[in-house]
């Protein structure tokens, strides 16, 4: 072949390829946006939760096992045995039970009654019980709010009373009802549609839109009282500190949820064995104080006398939709010494 013919060929190639390079660059983008990209799913995992709920006013009770589906699923049988044996002896008064083989109970903490282990040294769970004040009105409307609740947590809808009995189970604890919950769910809320979908890059940039930036956690500055020590912080505490007896420490928490005042401090005053107060007698029981330049109430809390008698020290200060909480628990005798102490630490406390 000539020299000449293969000097042709070369460029009806090279205008070819600049010729779709071009027509490349000038498509439009809403065209571009329209072309469908293929988004393929790993296999996400399964989480379950199952719990149980007891009314026993003035206090509702919550026990409640979560985890991986695989690992949970196996410990259903045993829990309902765990929840049908739960006694409740008198009102206002913290239910007894009986442990299956193998389960063993921790202490209580700021957040929880109790903490019950169960499960396997390498694949572990715990259960927890917790407690919450209930007020006069429909126990199945206080029912149908906690287990939406739970519902939310592994990112469910809500279900409407209608549906109640249809996504639970009657259990009975002796004499006493237990509302046995039981849900599965894929915690990033897709529901699912096999192993591929497609979206359109227009469809991806308004879902990136509509998620927006993670907002930055902020940065808590203080500073720590003498003899206090900074331990690794529990569920739902942003920071937490000790100090006293190591064996029975009083125990200094951060903390920010939701909920209404009068619910959150009646749940402080079941916690040291109390009954709830209403509204007028938690006005006259809150002094006021300030945190994170903002305005906020302050309560001590004393339990009845007893051997384990506990107080709290407690700030609440409203945040948008949410509270913070600066807490202080532990036995009454060095709990209450270090009041000046959680004042100052209070005062001290700064957000970056």
């Amino acid at each position: 072949m000539r020299l000449g013919t293969w000097l042709l060929m070369f460029l009806v190639c090279l205008g070819l390829h600049f010729g779709l390079s071009w027509a490349q660059s000038v498509i439009s983008p809403a065209a571009r946006k329209k072309e469908a990209i293929a988004i393929y799913k790993a296999q996400r995992p399964k989480q379950r939760v199952i719990g149980g709920i007891a009314l026993a006013r003035p206090y509702g009770w919550f026990f409640k096992v979560s985890g991986p589906d695989e690992l949970v699923a196996p410990q259903k049988e045993p829990l309902k045995t765990f929840l049908t044996s739960v006694k409740f002896s008198r009102a206002g008064e913290p239910p007894t039970w009986t442990l299956p083989e193998g389960w063993k109970q921790q202490e209580g903490t700021a957040m929880r009654f109790a903490t019950i282990q169960m499960g396997t040294s390498e694949t572990p769970l715990e259960m927890t019980v917790t407690q919450l004040p209930m007020r006069d009105g429909d126990e199945t409307q206080y029912v149908l709010a906690n287990v939406n609740r739970w519902r939310a947590e592994v990112g469910l809808k809500p279900i409407d009373a209608a549906d109640l009995d249809k996504q639970t189970t009657k259990l009975k604890a002796g004499p006493q009802d237990m509302t046995l919950v039981d849900l599965s769910a894929y915690l990033d809320g897709t529901p699912s549609q096999g192993d591929v979908y497609t979206r359109t890059m227009e469809e991806l940039e308004e879902l990136a839109r509509m998620r927006g930036e993670e907002p930055e956690q902020p940065e808590i500055k203080f500073t720590l009282p003498e003899g206090w020590k900074e331990t690794p912080p529990g569920q739902f505490q942003m920071s937490r500190f000790v100090v006293g007896d190591p064996k029975d420490p009083v125990e200094i928490s951060i903390s920010s949820a939701g909920g209404a005042l009068a619910d959150n401090i009646n749940r402080w005053r079941g916690q040291v064995g109390l009954e709830p107060i209403d509204e007028q007698q938690l006005a006259t029981a809150l002094a006021p104080t300030e945190v994170f330049d903002t305005k906020a109430g302050q309560i001590e809390i004393v339990g009845p006398p007893g051997e384990k008698q506990q107080a709290i020290l407690g700030v609440i200060a409203p945040s948008g939709r949410t509270n913070w909480f600066i807490k202080l628990r532990g036995p009454v005798k060095p709990a209450l010494e270090q009041k000046k102490n959680f004042e100052a630490f209070v005062k001290s406390l700064k957000m970056e």
